[in-house]
């Protein structure tokens, strides 16, 4: 009786300070004493062209002290390939799960009383009940022997699918007393199948047989998406490790048999259709430059536009250069996400919105009338990936003066994820598609889907969060969302009893709202009621929103 009168004083006592919590805006965090030693592992991030360093979700630890940060998912950079890869265009058809524009069409939101029962049930994302075993089934593997006596024994097999994943075999019961260890990958079934990186006791290979590509033994020795082609290869590396513990890692991906042809569409406005005189264009101003800049990339990029992909391929920014002179348009452009040669599947075009309709120019390996593809690496990333050169004979366009309306589109076997992220709050969910959308769907509870509806509506399915295009990352709270657009503003709406949406008062918001006038913002991450951001220049912001004192 003691001990329950005890915890009913303290939750009694707690309450109390969530009641006289005062609201104010985004305030930056503050280091204190008890909170200067961090203990998360950080990763690297790109955010336009600062880079940043975030806490890694896997690897979260408390702050000493009083105050806990937690960080919810972000989708930014080269690890996030576990959600962001997991829908492609190929499965969406075999399984029927539907696009954002499908959502759409099926949207027949219905009011609720706003009291729902445990009973009830608010349907999330709709998809089938094999979903993840389906897009993350191993459609191939790589049997691992080593030779021990003089003959290769078989130590086992590690199974992958198209997404890039480190993998563990325990090889100790076949290390003898030699300093040298021989290990063979045979690779089999699935489609196309890379190797970025294979260790021994985090020893790097010192020999590696089996390929013809040059670099491969560098290629091997790290995780960075630098890959080797192994689809059918027997591959075989000499180690010499620092232990005896027979740890061999393998970082690899095999590719289903059947992949998505769903080209990256620039502007990303234009993913999943096809380019018409209605799709989105960027406009080019001819000029009297004589330099072919596009030819080297020294000027400024025409566009540069990040591709989170759905294939297993490193999701990244694709760059493209533009000029002319008297005779010709020049147009380079580089497709980082692109990691690996695929022949002629690889392709890049050039579309052109002319008085006569669209014309469009293609490059591939067999397609080189208006320039020519390359494989390599540059400045703008530290792996091997596809890049294309055109140059088109003004003659061809029917234009030498004013503008032009130009549209790209780039393949490589690397396509667009459906969803470039995807959370969810206490009854409701948001999702980022990789066009620039924003969709949310569950229960209205404070304005938190941000439809400008009351707040009693349920929306059974997602639906559109306004008009435009143009979000870059979104989070959803306990009964509030927040998300950044591609211009750096952030946004808020939903619940904002504790003022946790960080805009000066503690009146919620039915639609989004923006906090502020900065647009430096990177990344949004909340917890209940309590929300976070971060600065391009990395520092942590958060509204009040959490029950504990608001000073940490």
């Amino acid at each position: 009786m003691q001990r329950a009168s005890l915890l009913r004083t303290f939750w009694a006592a707690l309450i109390g300070v969530a009641l006289l919590a005062t609201p104010t805006e985004f305030s930056a965090v503050q280091p204190t004493e008890s909170s200067t030693r961090v203990a998360v592992e950080k990763r690297a991030i790109l955010v336009g062209a600062a880079k940043l360093q975030v806490p890694s979700v896997a690897n979260q630890r408390e702050i000493p002290g009083e105050h806990q940060l937690s960080y919810a998912p972000t989708l930014r950079g080269t690890e996030s390939v576990g959600r962001q890869d997991e829908l492609n265009d190929s499965f969406r058809s075999a399984k029927g799960v539907p696009s954002p524009e499908d959502f759409a069409l099926r949207h027949k939101a219905q009011q609720r009383p706003a009291n729902l029962s445990a009973s009830t049930s608010i349907p999330r994302l709709i998809l089938t009940p094999d979903y993840r075993s389906a897009t993350m089934n191993p459609v191939g593997e790589y049997v691992v022997s080593v030779l021990n006596d003089g003959q290769w024994k078989e130590a086992g097999s590690l199974a992958y699918a198209h997404p890039y994943r480190e993998k563990e075999i325990d090889l100790s019961r076949f290390l003898g007393k030699k300093a040298a260890v021989k290990v063979r990958l045979v690779q089999k079934g699935g489609g196309a199948a890379h190797i970025d990186a294979v260790s021994l006791d985090d020893s790097p290979p010192l020999k590696v047989k089996g390929t013809e590509d040059p670099l491969a033994l560098v290629k091997l020795s790290k995780k960075d998406f630098d890959v080797i082609d192994a689809l059918g290869k027997k591959i075989v590396l000499t180690f010499h490790p620092k232990g005896k513990k027979g740890k061999l890692r393998l970082t690899a991906r095999v590719e289903p048999e059947t992949i998505s042809n769903t080209p990256f569409q620039f502007p990303l406005k234009n993913l999943f259709t096809k380019i018409t005189e209605s799709s989105a264009f960027y406009t080019y101003k001819f000029t009297d430059q004589k330099l072919l800049d596009a030819r080297d990339g020294e000027q400024k990029p025409f566009f540069k536009e990040f591709c989170r992909t759905g294939s297993g391929h490193p999701s990244s920014y694709t760059y493209g250069w533009v000029t002319n002179d008297d005779n010709a348009l020049y147009v380079k452009l580089e497709f980082t996400p692109d990691n690996t040669m695929d022949g002629d599947k690889d392709y890049a075009l050039v579309h052109v919105k002319t008085d006569e309709g669209i014309k469009s120019f293609k490059v591939s390996e067999l397609n080189r009338q208006w320039g020519s593809p390359a494989f390599g690496y540059t400045e703008k990333a530290e792996y091997q990936h596809k890049s294309y050169r055109f140059e088109i004979p003004l003659s061809e366009i029917g234009s030498s003066s004013g503008e032009l309306s130009l549209a790209f589109s780039a393949y490589g076997t690397a396509t667009p994820a459906v969803w470039s992220e995807i959370s969810a709050g206490n009854v409701h969910g948001l999702a980022t598609g990789s066009d620039g959308t924003l969709w949310t769907w569950g229960h209205n509870a404070s304005g938190a889907l941000g439809l400008g509806i009351p707040p009693s509506f349920v929306s059974y399915y997602p639906a559109k969060v306004g008009t435009s295009n143009g979000w870059e990352t979104s989070a959803a709270g306990g009964n509030n969302s927040l998300a950044i657009r591609s211009d750096g503003t952030l946004w808020a709406w939903g619940d904002n009893t504790y003022g946790q949406l960080g805009l000066g008062d503690n009146l919620s918001r039915a639609t989004p709202t923006q906090v502020g006038t900065e647009n430096t913002w990177a990344s949004v991450f909340t917890r209940s009621n309590s929300t976070f951001a971060l600065k391009e220049d990395g520092t942590l912001w958060r509204g009040v929103g959490t029950t504990r004192d608001s000073s940490g």
